[in-house]
């Protein structure tokens, strides 16, 4: 139901003054210009329009939506009378003054003006209910077409993974950037939208500290084979630089390779977090891998020098045990020789060697020679003591302790 009000004055501020929210206590301040005189009607839907005499078209001014003012006795023709500073939605002039006639009308509009404005509290809360409801239902629906594309992900690696493996880690919903496919001066195009993946390495084989980057295109899901690199140590990444979108991901998957730079654009923040956390332990993983590799190495050169100075050790003293042994028969044919000077010669020369080295310490020689290399070799090894050796060698001036020693190396040996 509209409501008409007779003869009012319709002015706007003047364009000298930029006039944006006036109180009831300043608004009389403000230099106004009379635009019209007419009749004020306001519809049902609060529509505010002014009409003029002799029939002619009705001037809309807008949507109601707000007046302030004060209402002043006087005389009507008064321009200090009731007075309306009146706020609409018109996108070309949205500040009026009415000057109405009588304070009853001014009284009347002003309840007019308070229903307006209730009118649109409600319409204002009705939106941001309405949008919220929107909000939570497109929410919603995109948290059951992730689950969905989850759920297609997973499916899609179980075919191709062995069952013994742990489960992918599934990031998204995400945007995939890239280099330009033609331009290496280019920026980064945009490759798709989906769902981001890291899947451990199989058990089998030398892959410790090696790990799979997939993403899936979710409108090419079942045709497509999901785009695919190899994150190993020359990984490097970084979160958005200040300023950037915060949830922007840098990866650089081969610092040795050109055009291995990408860039995951996600949806949530905390998924983004979740990207980096699971990159960094990655990465941590792939930098113990190496030092571990690295010791092993180490570990295995280190046991080849050990056997090699074994193996020289053994020969070393394998060639100063025959050295002893040479030493020793011509110790022996010397004092063979000076026998014979002594006598003249009288006896045959094995009868003075027999009397140089009695037979049984030639025997204990010869047994000793024989398995002196594995003795040699054991003391090398530390199966035979050391100290054996030494008293032998010490002994090598006197023919009766050399004898002992020999009998009792080769008692050892036996």
């Amino acid at each position: 139901m509209s409501k008409r009000f007779q003869n009012v004055g319709v002015s706007i501020p003047s364009s000298e003054q930029k006039l944006t929210e006036k109180t009831d206590d300043d608004w009389q301040d403000v230099s106004w210009v009379k635009l019209a005189q007419g009749d004020i009607v306001v519809d049902g839907d609060f529509g505010l329009s002014v009409a003029f005499a002799g029939g002619m078209q009705p001037k809309p001014l807008g949507q109601l939506l707000q007046a302030v003012g004060k209402s002043t006795a006087g005389d009507a023709e008064d321009d200090d009378g009731a007075t309306l500073t009146v706020t609409t939605s018109s996108k070309v002039q949205s500040l009026l003054r009415l000057s109405f006639q009588t304070s009853r009308e001014y009284r009347e509009f002003e309840e007019l003006a308070q229903e307006a404005e209730a009118a649109k509290s409600r319409r204002e809360e009705a939106e941001k209910a309405n949008a919220k409801a929107r909000s939570a239902t497109s929410t919603a629906e995109a948290a059951k077409e992730h689950e969905r594309l989850e759920a297609a992900v997973y499916s899609a690696l179980a075919r191709k993974r062995s069952p013994d493996l742990p489960p992918p880690l599934l990031y998204g919903p995400a945007t995939l950037f890239g280099p330009a496919p033609f331009d290496e001066n280019a920026p980064e195009v945009r490759m798709c939208s989906g769902i981001a993946a890291l899947c451990d390495p199989p058990t089998e084989g030398n892959t410790v500290g090696v790990w799979e980057f997939l993403f899936f295109d979710a409108d090419d899901l079942a045709q497509s084979e999901p785009f695919k690199k190899v994150i190993g140590p020359r990984l490097r990444f970084s979160r958005a630089e200040k300023g950037e979108d915060p949830n922007t991901v840098q990866v650089l998957f081969d610092a040795s390779v050109p055009r291995s730079s990408y860039s995951l654009q996600f949806e949530s923040q905390d998924v983004a977090d979740q990207f980096v956390r699971d990159l960094r332990v990655r990465k941590l993983v792939m930098q113990l891998s190496k030092k571990v590799n690295a010791g092993a190495q180490r570990t295995n050169d280190l046991q080849s020098e050990i056997e090699a100075l074994r193996e020289g050790k053994c020969k070393m003293l394998l060639q100063g045990l025959l050295v002893f042994f040479i030493v020793a028969f011509l110790a022996i044919s010397a004092r063979a020789w000076q026998l014979r000077k002594e006598d003249g010669g009288a006896r045959p020369v094995t009868e003075y060697m027999r009397e140089a080295m009695p037979v049984n310490a030639l025997r204990a020689a010869w047994g000793a020679m024989r398995s002196i290399g594995s003795s040699a070799c054991g003391v090398a090894f530390g199966t035979v003591p050391a100290e054996q050796v030494q008293v032998c060698l010490g002994a090598s001036q006197s023919r009766g302790a050399l004898v002992i020693c020999l009998e009792r190396l080769s008692s050892v040996i036996r």
